[in-house]
């Protein structure tokens, strides 16, 4: 990923308020509590909501879902979803080869 794309990355998710440096230890930490994995890359709108959307209805609460994507849009869209069905998204990152985003949710609590 070049410069001006990795800082737009950065730009977005710090208008969100989720872009903050993450060791690779907290991300680490973060991948010991995933119960599943998606590697969406590749995939453009809407195909990444819809397959996250999809592997979250198979989870149970609290489950951790790591999703991968190398679409600019995902990081907004990811975050409004997440906002917009209860799930909690935990953190995004840029992965280490510059171009593909990973997006750590958990499964919103079954209501009472």
């Amino acid at each position: 990923m070049n410069r001006v794309r990795h800082w737009a990355f950065q730009c977005v998710l710090s208008r969100l308020n989720l872009w903050h440096d993450m060791s690779e230890v907290q991300l680490t930490e973060l991948d010991a509590q995933v119960a599943r994995t998606e590697d969406l890359s590749g995939l453009r709108c809407p195909m990444p909501i819809l397959r996250t959307k999809k592997a979250l209805a198979q989870m149970s609460a609290g489950e951790v879902l790591k999703v991968t994507t190398t679409d600019p849009a995902a990081v907004d869209d990811l975050a409004v979803f997440c906002k917009q069905t209860g799930h909690v998204l935990l953190a995004q990152s840029t992965s280490d080869d510059g171009v593909s985003v990973r997006h750590w949710i958990a499964r919103k609590q079954q209501p009472i």
